[in-house]
C-alpha cells in the first residue's frame, strides 16, 4: 500500500509540473500550490481546491482549451479505497476544467466562484431578484381613487397621519395631515411654531419662553417671557444681562451709570468704602458692597436670584425663577418632569402634568380639543361633516327634526315623504296627511294608499273587511300574512308564543341548539360542525380547518395540525405523517429501499447503470459482472478492480483471469517498465 501511495503523489506532482510547464496554473513544490485541500477555505488565492489539491487554474480558465488541460490530466490513475472506506482525492481524466466544482464544506458567505453558474437571487428572469417593498401591490392590484398603498392597506396620504404626502412621511405627535401636509391645528390664543425637532407645536407667544413675541425667539437662560417680550426674573435689564443696580459698579442705580475707579456702588449709589451693614464682596475692581448675600465673590439677592434662590449654589432649573427665596415656574404655569410649563397650552401636559393630549387633539385652556380635517368641524368633541349630520347640520346643534334628513347642510325631507306642519309624512299611510297635508281620516278609519278606509286601528282586507293587523294571526301586519303554528300576532308581527324560541321563516326554533339557524335565523352551522350554546362547533375529537370540522389524528390534508397534507405516499396516524410498513421516506417519497434504485439500502444511495437494487444492496444485471464503487466491472479483467473490487494492478501490470501479471521485465520479484533490463535483480533503465 505504502508503495502505492507513493506511486500516486510522484505520478500528481509529475502532472502538476506539466501543467506548469503548459502554462496552465502557478504551481511550485513547496508552496501552496501543491498542498492537498478539502475546500476552498484550505487554499490561498487566487488557488482553487481542485480534485483534492490547491491549483491556481486562472490562466487555464481564461487562456488555454480545456482540451489541453484534459490532455495533460489524460492517463491518471485513481487512488485505491482506504481500509475506513474513504476515498483518496482522485483527478478523473473525463471531468474538465469548465465544469463547476463543488464545495459543500464551504460557507455561503465566500465569494462566488466564477465558474459556477449564477444563483437563482442573482438572475431576475429565474424570479430570483429580490421585490422591492416599495413596488408591491395591494391583493385587489389598484386602491380606490385618492389611496395609496402603504403598509399592506388603501391610506389617504392627504389626511393620513402616518403616511401624510406619501407613504412613511409620519406626522409627528400632536399633528394632524390635512392637503398632504403634516400641521397643527391651535385653539385661539396660540400660535403654531416648530421645535427644536422641527415638529408643529402650539405655543402661547405671551408666556412660551422657546417662542417669545414670535416663534423661534428664545429668551435667555435668566430671561421669562411676559406679554410676549423677555423680561428679567430679577434684576435689571442692562445690555442684554440681568443685573442688581444696587450693587453692579457698572450699572449702580441704573443701566450705564458705572462707579469711578475706586468707589463701590451700595444700595444703587456710588461711594468710596461701603456703609454699615453692606460689607464688601469680592476682590479688585469687580468687588462691591453687599447689602444682600455674597457668592462666589458676587452679591445677590438669594430673595430673586434664580442661580443662588435661598442660598449660594442653589440654582433654579426647568426656565423656573427665584421668588421669595423659592425656585417657582413663572406665568402661572407648572413644574412637569423637570421643566416649566403652561398646562394650559402644553399638549403632552395639558391640565395637569402627564395629562397629554391624544394625536389630533390641541390644548385649549387646560382641555385637549379636537382638531378636525378640512370639511369637518368640532361639534361637542365630535368632527362632524355639517353637510350630511342630522344632529348638526349646516352648522353645530342644527338637529334635523320631524324626519328629516341632512342634505347638503339643509334638512330635507327623504324621498317618498312630505313635510307636513314641520314633519315628514308619508301621505300615503299618514291618518292625519292621507293623501295630502291637513287630509284626516275619520274616527275608526285609516290611512291606505292615500285613501282614509276602515276604523282606527283596523284595515281593509279584500273578503275579509277591516282587520287589526297588529294582533289578527290571519292577518299580521298585512293583509294575508298568517302567523304559522305555535306563534302569534303581537304589534303586526308573528311572535312564538315560547318566548324561549326564535321564529325563522314559518317555524319557531331554538337557536341555541339549531344547526340551520344558530346564533340566528338562517345563520348554518356547516362542515359538520353542530350548534352548541348558539354557536357552531365542531365535535369532540375534530378541529375546524378553513370550513371544515376533520380529525387531525387521520386526516391526510389536515395531519395534526390544519393544511399540513401528508405527501409522497404517507398517510396520516396519530397526527403524523408515516410511510407504509416496510417503507422509507426519501426526499419526500415514500419508496422501498430493498428494491428502489435511487435509494438502494438508505436513501440516496443509487445503483449504477447496468445494476438493479435487491435485497438493499445493488446487484449487476449481468452476472458476469460484479458492482464496484457505484458501475458494472469485470473483475477478471479490470485494473482497478482486478479479482476483487479496490484491487487494482501497478504500472505495467495488466488484469487477466483475476491477476496483475507483468507486461514488461519481472526482475527480483519486481514489474521493471517496458524497455528496461534486469541486472543483479534490478532494473536498469536505457
Amino acid at each position: 500500500m505504502l508503495k502505492r501511495k507513493w506511486f500516486r503523489w510522484v505520478s500528481y506532482l509529475g502532472i502538476v509540473g506539466m501543467v506548469c510547464a503548459l502554462g496552465l496554473g502557478a504551481c511550485v513544490v513547496g508552496e501552496q500550490g501543491e498542498k492537498p485541500c478539502e475546500s476552498r477555505s484550505d487554499c490561498v488565492a487566487p488557488r482553487d481546491c481542485v480534485r483534492g489539491f490547491c491549483l491556481d487554474l486562472s490562466q487555464a480558465r481564461t487562456e488555454k482549451s480545456t482540451t489541453d488541460v484534459e490532455k495533460v490530466l489524460e492517463g491518471t490513475v485513481s487512488e485505491p479505497s482506504q481500509p475506513d472506506g474513504n476515498k483518496e482525492p482522485i483527478i478523473q481524466p473525463e471531468k474538465t476544467l469548465e465544469e463547476p466544482i463543488s464545495q459543500p464544506d464551504e460557507p455561503s458567505s465566500k465569494e462566488a466562484d466564477p465558474l459556477e453558474p449564477s444563483s437563482p437571487e442573482s438572475r431576475p428572469e429565474d424570479g430570483g431578484a429580490k421585490e422591492d417593498p416599495s413596488e408591491t401591490t395591494q391583493p385587489d392590484g389598484t386602491c380606490d381613487k385618492g389611496f395609496s398603498w402603504c403598509d399592506g392597506a388603501c391610506v389617504d396620504t392627504s389626511a393620513d397621519p402616518r403616511h401624510c404626502g406619501g407613504c412613511g412621511q409620519a406626522c409627528c405627535t400632536g399633528e394632524l395631515c390635512s392637503g398632504s401636509s403634516c400641521s397643527v391645528g391651535c385653539p385661539a390664543g396660540q400660535t403654531a411654531c416648530s421645535d427644536k425637532n422641527g415638529c408643529s407645536v402650539c405655543a402661547a407667544l405671551a408666556t412660551d419662553k422657546n417662542n417669545c413675541g414670535a416663534c423661534g425667539m428664545v429668551c435667555p437662560q435668566d430671561q421669562v417671557c411676559n406679554q410676549g417680550a423677555c423680561e428679567c426674573a430679577s434684576g435689571t435689564l442692562c445690555s442684554g444681562a440681568c443685573v442688581d443696580t444696587k450693587s453692579d459698579s457698572n450699572h449702580c442705580g441704573g443701566c450705564g451709570k458705572k462707579c469711578a475707579a475706586g468707589q463701590v456702588c451700595a444700595r444703587g449709589i456710588c461711594q468710596i468704602g461701603c456703609p454699615p451693614g453692606a460689607p464688601l464682596c469680592g476682590t479688585g475692581a469687580s468687588a462691591v458692597c453687599c447689602s444682600d448675600t455674597c457668592c462666589s465673590g458676587a452679591c445677590v439677592d438669594t430673595n430673586t436670584n434664580g442661580t443662588n434662590c435661598g442660598g449660594c449654589g442653589k440654582a433654579c432649573a426647568g426656565g423656573q425663577i427665584c421668588q421669595n427665596k423659592l425656585c417657582i415656574c413663572p406665568n402661572n404655569q407648572t413644574l412637569c418632569s423637570g421643566a416649566c410649563v403652561d398646562t394650559k397650552s402644553d399638549i403632552k401636559h395639558c391640565g395637569g402634568c402627564g395629562k397629554a393630549c391624544s394625536t389630533g387633539y390641541a390644548c385649549d385652556s387646560g382641555v385637549c380639543r379636537l382638531v378636525c380635517s378640512t370639511g369637518r368641524v368640532d361639534c361637542n368633541g365630535v368632527c362632524v361633516n355639517t353637510s350630511t349630520d342630522n344632529n348638526n347640520c349646516g352648522t353645530c346643534g342644527v338637529r334635523c327634526s320631524g324626519g328629516k334628513l341632512c342634505s347638503a347642510g339643509t334638512c330635507k325631507c327623504p324621498t317618498g315623504t312630505t313635510l307636513c306642519n314641520g314633519t315628514c309624512v308619508n301621505v300615503n299611510t299618514n291618518n292625519s296627511h292621507c293623501g295630502s297635508c291637513g287630509v284626516v281620516c275619520s274616527t275608526g278609519e285609516t290611512c291606505s294608499s292615500g285613501s282614509c278606509v276602515c276604523s282606527s286601528g283596523t284595515a281593509s282586507c279584500p273578503g275579509v273587511g277591516c282587520v287589526n293587523l297588529n294582533t289578527n294571526n290571519s292577518h299580521c301586519g298585512s293583509c294575508g300574512t298568517t302567523c304559522p303554528s305555535g306563534t302569534s300576532c303581537s304589534t303586526g308581527t308573528c311572535k312564538c308564543t315560547n318566548t324561549a324560541l326564535t321564529l325563522c321563516g314559518s317555524s319557531c326554533v331554538n337557536t341555541k341548539t339549531s344547526s340551520s339557524h344558530c346564533g340566528g335565523c338562517n345563520k348554518a352551522c356547516t362542515g359538520g360542525r353542530v350548534c352548541s350554546s348558539g354557536a357552531c362547533t365542531c365535535p369532540t375529537g375534530t378541529t375546524l380547518c378553513g370550513t371544515s370540522c376533520v380529525n387531525t389524528n387521520t386526516s391526510n390534508t389536515h395531519c395534526g395540525v390544519c393544511n399540513k397534507a401528508c405527501t409522497g405516499g404517507q398517510s396520516c396516524s396519530v397526527g403524523v405523517c408515516t410511510c407504509p410498513s416496510g417503507m422509507t421516506l426519501c426526499n419526500g417519497t415514500c419508496v422501498d429501499t430493498k428494491t428502489n434504485g435511487s435509494n438502494c439500502g438508505a436513501c440516496g444511495r443509487v445503483c449504477g447503470t447496468g445494476s438493479t437494487c435487491q435485497s438493499s444492496a445493488c446487484t449487476c444485471t449481468d452476472t458476469t459482472l460484479t458492482y464496484c464503487s457505484g458501475a458494472c466491472v469485470n473483475v477478471r479483467t479490470d485494473e482497478d478492480n482486478c479479482g476483487g473490487c479496490g484491487l487494482f494492478c501497478d504500472f505495467d501490470e495488466v488484469c487477466t483471469l483475476g491477476v496483475c501479471r507483468c507486461v514488461g521485465t519481472l526482475c527480483g520479484g519486481i514489474c521493471c517498465p517496458r524497455g528496461s533490463t534486469c541486472s543483479g535483480g534490478r532494473c536498469l533503465i536505457p
